[in-house]
């Protein structure tokens, strides 16, 4: 019960970061209401194929809606990449209710779309296709959808729709296609009524789930809230693992010296995870070490008064450190010129563009430990994911001290 309050805390302050910056979004450029038909001008092109991608793949009548707003955003990535955000609101005809679109481009070329409703009314689906009995039938569809409409080729198109084959609707599970480097994993969460079927490159241990294929279903309506498409845009640089696991946490241990020693920190735990991250190309992944040592309680070095282990992250292939910084409740880290092991751009990580967990109508993933409802309000939005992260500590495989 604790948690799901402090659950719920959490989801209310997101929120309300999220509505403040959608209000200023809104607030720049907005468009008088319009047929959802019928946007025009140059920088809503994007914004006509998403609503043709929402029809064709979500079964959503667009035509039902009239326009409210649409918001493009860009971002520069090295060498030379351009991610858009389109943000697209509408209203429904009849003013019932309203959809939100979420859609992304990478270098000018389609990657996804989030579907954002809260209420089923607010969702007017065509009338002319019936609805899928499963989540799997749904998937198979959007599939056949992708290849007709040129987003995926046959040769793909047949390797993902094999491995769908395999999997059932109604239970967590993961298969491998090691011949095509891929995997399929399929997460039901019954409690949100949602069906998540991600495909992504695998490799051995190696796995980057940012280089895939997401579709996520809701099983009340049977309707795709998430697709993303982002493995045509990923490239994997090397696979060559020349670090081993005990050589990375002996690496890190040496970095961490100084800090344990001045603070007379005991380790509890050490964990290590092995990924797929970003070096010079964005688009571009190698295997990379992160190493977490846990310490025993909460100590103070040098301007933090809340460190409670230390990060270091290793090149697999070459063993060079690329961050290394304390972790911290809250604050920075040891100033490693700041290239802290706590920043958004440095961290690397497996799903640098994966879609988000859950839209708003869903809630959000459940987490395996409450969060403090004083961090929550405390860290800024990109603070608070890597504080949630050093809570969690999901996923990773642990290793005793």
């Amino acid at each position: 019960m604790e948690e799901e309050v402090v659950r719920s805390k959490l989801l209310s302050v997101l929120a309300v970061y999220a509505g403040l910056i959608l209000l200023l979004l809104s607030c720049s450029s907005p468009l008088g209401p319009v047929s959802a038909s019928q946007v025009t001008s140059g920088q809503d092109e994007m914004a006509n194929e998403v609503l043709h991608l929402v029809e064709e793949l979500s079964d959503v009548n667009v035509s039902a809606y009239e326009l409210s707003s649409v918001v493009v955003v860009n971002e520069t990535h090295p060498v030379s990449h351009i991610t858009t955000g389109v943000s697209i609101d509408l209203r429904r005809l009849d003013a019932s209710g309203e959809l939100g679109i979420l859609a992304r481009f990478i270098d000018g070329r389609f990657e996804g779309y989030n579907l954002y409703f809260y209420h089923d009314g607010d969702l007017v689906l065509l009338k002319d296709r019936p609805r899928p009995g499963d989540p799997k039938e749904v998937a198979m569809q959007v599939l056949d959808r992708c290849l007709a409409m040129g987003l995926f080729n046959a040769s793909f198109y047949e390797v993902v729709s094999l491995l769908l084959s395999q999997v059932s609707p109604d239970k967590n599970q993961t298969v491998l296609d090691e011949e095509h480097d891929m995997a399929l994993e399929v997460e039901v969460r019954t409690k949100w009524s949602e069906c998540v079927f991600r495909w992504y490159w695998a490799k051995g241990e190696l796995k980057a789930k940012g280089k895939g294929l997401a579709i996520y279903i809701d099983m009340d309506m049977m309707v795709v809230k998430i697709f993303s498409f982002a493995w045509p845009f990923y490239k994997i640089g090397s696979t060559d693992i020349n670090v081993s696991e005990e050589e990375a946490v002996q690496m890190a241990l040496e970095e961490a010296e100084e800090v344990i020693n001045e603070t007379g920190a005991q380790i509890e735990s050490i964990d290590t995870e092995l990924v797929m991250g970003r070096r010079v190309d964005y688009f571009t992944l190698y295997p990379i070490w992160l190493i977490w040592i846990w310490f025993d309680g909460f100590y103070e070095y040098g301007c933090e008064k809340n460190v409670i282990g230390y990060h270091v992250a290793i090149w697999a292939d070459t063993g060079e450190i690329k961050t290394k910084d304390t972790v911290a409740l809250i604050g920075g880290g040891d100033g490693q010129g700041g290239q802290g092991g706590t920043g958004q751009e440095d961290q690397p990580i497996t799903e640098p563009n994966a879609p988000p967990e859950a839209p708003p109508n869903q809630g959000a993933p459940k987490a395996q430990e409450p969060l403090d409802m004083f961090l929550a309000i405390a860290l800024p939005p990109t603070a608070m994911a890597m504080t949630v992260l050093v809570i969690l500590k999901k996923g990773h495989s642990r290793r005793g001290s």
